[in-house]
């Protein structure tokens, strides 16, 4: 039924677009999400209370983050007058799992380190100003008064690493839903999932002089696993 109603909205807001197969896939925290051909994706916010508000901001600082990240990120080519959700080229690749990861030679692995630093690199050098002023929260934690803040994804885990299997390389980053102004260490505590190697081959070429951010990056690893 969900898949007929999201079907509906984009032929109604979108009548130019044509399609042969339709995926539905409901497995995410905020949102649903149609793939049309493998070409073009459409993610519909879930009906929980913060869903729609994501959408609406990446609305609002995606398409600036598309400027100064190098990498492919959704570029929402399709939204509809009342901001209900949004459209987008679908980047090819899968999630870049654990086992992915294992099963990459040295030198495949540092090289995704690598693009996963630059990656963060030059979003955690986005303007904070002109984040916040176009709807970016600011997170208060326990470090905030010592740290500088940094424009942060949040939510780096494997389903929104997109990795190419035939290249052996990261293609995009996807779902900015999170997307925050908080300590940069913030980001790093996701990738502990990746194992402590794999973070010190990102951490490596991380362009900071914060000594101190592994450290607290794992403490806000083990402090979210003992609330979850």
């Amino acid at each position: 039924m969900k898949k007929i109603i999201f079907l509906q909205k984009v032929r109604k807001n979108f009548p130019n677009i044509k399609f042969n197969h339709a995926q539905l896939i409901s497995s995410g925290y905020d949102n649903d999400v149609i793939v049309l051909d493998k070409t073009i994706v459409f993610s519909f916010p879930k009906p929980k209370y913060d869903c729609l508000e994501k959408i609406q901001k990446q609305i609002k600082i995606v398409p600036l983050l598309n400027k100064a990240i190098s990498i492919s990120i959704p570029n929402f080519k399709y939204i509809p007058e009342d901001k209900s959700f949004v459209g987008y080229r679908y980047i090819k690749g899968v999630p870049l799992s654990n086992k992915i990861i294992k099963g990459l030679s040295d030198k495949q692995r540092e090289a995704c380190a690598k693009q996963i630093a630059k990656f963060i690199n030059e979003l955690h050098h986005f303007s904070v100003p002109i984040a916040a002023k176009n709807g970016v929260d600011v997170l208060y934690g326990q470090y905030d008064l010592k740290t500088k803040q940094s424009v942060i994804h949040r939510d780096l885990i494997d389903e929104h690493i997109i990795f190419n299997q035939q290249k052996n390389k990261i293609v995009g980053i996807i779902d900015f839903g999170d997307v925050a102004i908080a300590d940069p260490a913030l980001e790093f505590s996701r990738i502990w999932r990746y194992g402590e190697k794999f973070l010190d081959l990102i951490l490596k070429y991380y362009k900071t002089t914060d000594i101190d951010i592994k450290e607290r990056s794992k403490m806000l690893w083990l402090s979210s696993k003992q609330v979850s």
